[in-house]
């Protein structure tokens, strides 16, 4: 995709990270077998208790990663330098003394959800000048993201052979409330939108089960 230049001649000012780049991630994986029944530190010699008691194990992952990076435009005023009307295809606005570079969940008194604490964050960014040797592309980052999902899983042997598993999978074990990156919406990114800053629409799927059984041989 191909992109007009701010300023045809120099190109440097929209230097800035890639929209795609989430600067810090972090992945745990996990698997625990549980250290009951036959051949574990706590085993018996019982062969029905250890079909109880033995087998289990626990399995999950954690991730999370820092949000992804934002340009503040205002689509009502997209004169680029000598290039004149270019709506659409604005160039990132800098952001002033105060202005928030960093999203976080903020309530308006109507309700809706701001990605920018400071409900005054239209006004903090300013359009280009020539003065200017960079644009404000990628200078907010949208917000970071986190998930946990967790399994219990027993496996039961009934032959030398086949073995019985069944277990249970959480997806977003907790529950835990995600909304879309400022991406989804242009207008989210926009100062002349009335919808500047706010999001409504989910990222993550909510907290659901899984239920498995299968043999094993």
């Amino acid at each position: 995709m191909f992109i007009s230049p701010s300023d045809n001649f120099n190109p440097h000012r929209d230097y800035g990270p890639s929209q795609f780049d989430r600067r810090h991630t972090f992945n745990l994986f996990y698997v625990y077998d549980l250290p009951f029944g036959k051949g574990h530190y706590l085993g018996g010699s019982n062969n029905l208790l250890d079909k109880i008691i033995g087998g289990w194990s626990f399995s999950g992952q954690f991730v999370a990663a820092s949000g992804i990076p934002l340009d503040v435009i205002n689509n009502a005023s997209c004169e680029e330098f000598g290039a004149g009307d270019q709506s659409g295809v604005c160039s990132a606005m800098l952001p002033l003394a105060g202005a928030p570079t960093g999203s976080s969940l903020h309530y308006n008194p109507d309700g809706s959800v701001s990605i920018f604490g400071n409900p005054n964050a239209a006004n903090l960014f300013g359009k280009l000048l020539f003065a200017d040797q960079r644009t404000g592309h990628g200078a907010v980052r949208s917000f970071p993201r986190w998930n946990f999902d967790a399994a219990i899983s027993k496996s039961i042997p009934i032959t030398e052979r086949f073995k019985l598993a069944f277990g249970v999978q959480a997806i977003n074990v907790l529950n835990h409330m995600e909304f879309n990156d400022a991406t989804s919406s242009a207008a989210i990114t926009d100062v002349s939108s009335n919808s500047f800053g706010k999001v409504s629409t989910q990222y993550s799927s909510p907290r659901f089960l899984n239920l498995n059984i299968r043999l094993d041989f």
